[in-house]
Order: structure tokens, then sequence, then C-alpha cells
């Protein structure tokens, strides 16, 4: 056994006992998908040159393409790390988290070519299968279909449907019943372009950090008030993300519906967040669920003499 044998035999054993490790500490999905992305055909190259040799690897091939590469990959995480320390304060806003997927996801990229470059000098042909892999992995969830979320809760009211829709499209009555409304603008009866900003509670994805932001604010505007029976806005910046409530006659009253469209993003897919979105989506359609209770308790509360 000669001494890259023995190299990428201790490389062999080192990396899946760090990513072992992690996912002890972390154990969700998408540490699952990190491990699969960066470690696993590497593992199988390192394994492979370990045991059965094969041709030296030139230093000079080597090193200039790893420290190129290791450079890189440390300052792309350093600056995913700097993102994610951005979010240790109480509230923080959705474009800062997103900010940090985006960092954390190019700092995956930057491990996995990284990796694939040292494999390269032992097994050219398992870096290539790594770099494909990656790249399949990234492209399957470019089509939007692969990604969609929808959410809806309703409730039936003991009240007319003009009265319940003229109730909830006052923003002066929303934190009556809804813990999450922040402000308007401009307050009062809802119109096309009234911008709401509200806040919803923050999941961590990973090991729970007690500093980290527990509420992120959103900025949705009213894209449209229709009669006296629907309400829509949409997130600023993300066209594709809808919320809407509906009041509808019913034998009893009224019946109340609130729905939420839209797509979970490239970044939080490709990071693998998407296979523990289930307990995020679990999270928001009890806080929708909620909010449409709390309104039901407001409309038939008795009248205060």
């Amino acid at each position: 056994m000669n001494v890259w044998q023995l190299f990428t035999a201790g490389l062999a054993v080192v990396l899946p006992v760090v990513f072992a490790l992690r996912l002890a500490r972390t154990p969700r999905w998408n540490i699952v998908v990190l491990m699969a992305q960066v470690v696993a055909i590497p593992e199988v190259a390192f394994v492979t040159y370990s045991l059965f040799g094969g041709a030296i690897p030139s230093l000079g091939l080597l090193v200039p393409v790893a420290v190129l590469l290791y450079g890189g990959a440390l300052a792309v995480m350093a600056w995913s790390v700097y993102e994610r320390r951005k979010l240790l304060r109480p509230v923080v806003t959705i474009v800062m988290i997103e900010r940090q997927h985006l960092a954390a996801l190019l700092s995956r990229v930057a491990m996995v070519l990284f990796l694939s470059a040292v494999t390269f000098v032992f097994e050219p042909w398992l870096a290539v299968a790594n770099v494909v892999a990656n790249a399949a992995w990234m492209l399957a969830w470019i089509p939007s279909r692969w990604r969609g979320v929808h959410l809806s809760a309703s409730v039936d009211v003991a009240a007319a449907p003009h009265q319940v829709f003229s109730f909830i499209s006052n923003t002066d009555n929303w934190p009556k019943y809804r813990d999450d409304f922040i402000r308007a603008e401009p307050p009062g009866v809802l119109a096309a372009g009234t911008e709401v900003v509200t806040r919803v509670s923050v999941l961590q994805m990973s090991r729970p950090n007690p500093k980290m932001a527990r509420f992120a604010e959103v900025r949705s505007v009213v894209t449209s008030v229709a009669g006296d029976d629907s309400i829509t806005t949409t997130l600023v910046g993300r066209p594709s993300e809808t919320g809407s409530s509906r009041v509808t006659a019913i034998a009893s009253g009224t019946r109340v519906t609130s729905e939420s469209r839209g797509r979970v993003l490239f970044t939080q897919a490709a990071l693998g967040l998407k296979f523990d979105m289930g307990r995020v989506l679990v999270a928001r359609r009890a806080a929708m669920e909620k909010t449409i209770v709390s309104l039901k308790q407001v409309l038939e509360a008795p009248a205060t003499k």
C-alpha cells in the first residue's frame, strides 16, 4: 500500500464520521441530502483507490486545482456563515432567510466541486459521476410543479356574509383575531395596492439555536378586493405566492375560507429542505386555523352593553 492509498483510506474514514456526527446533532432530511451530495460518490472513490490502488497522482495537477477550489469553498462558506449570523436576532425578514439559503447552496456547490476535484485525481470517472449526479439533482428541481404548496382552512360563522366581509376587509379589526398582523399601509378598509406586513414563525431547519430569529416579517400587497366576498394578496417580490380570504353564504350564516398557494424556492428544494417542509406546513396550517377560529369567536361573541 503506497502513501496515496493511505491518504484515501484516511479520507474514506474521516468523511463519513464527520457527516454522521453532523446528522446525530441535526437529525433532518436536509442533512441526509447534504451527505448524499457531498460524500456518497467520493466515498466510493476513496474506498476503491485505498483498496485496489491505481495510477500515482501527479502533485503538479492536484495542488493548484485543490488550492483554488478549496479557497473558493472557504470564501463561499464564510459568506454562508456571515448570512446565518445575521439571523441571530428576534425578528428577520423573508429576504434575509432567502439570502442565507442561497449562500448555503453555493457553499454546498463549492464543497461538491472541491471534493470532485480531489476525487478526479484518484478515480476520474467517479469524479465526473459526482458532478453529473449533483447537476441532475439541481436540474430536477427547476420545474415548479415539483415545488408547489397549497394550504387551506375554513370555518362556519353564525353571521351574515356582508357583516363578515365588512369585518375582515378592514385592517382596524385584524388585531382582534390575528396574532400575525403588524401593520397595513394605508390602514383601514382594504383596497388594491394596500401593503400588509405580517409575521410568521421561523422553524429552524438545522440544530436549534436559542439566539436564532423566532419570527420573520412578510410583506404582501392586496391585488384584488372582489365585490363583497373575496380578498387576494400577493407576496411582495414573489408573484407566485398568493393568499386569499373568501366568504360564502350558507344556511347557518357564512363560511370563511382562507387559502395560501405558493412554491418552495429552488434554493430550498436543492438544499433538501423540501423533505423537512412537512412540519413547517403543519405549523402554518395550525396558525391559519387558529386565525379563522379566533375570527369566529369574535364575530359570534355576544354584543356588550
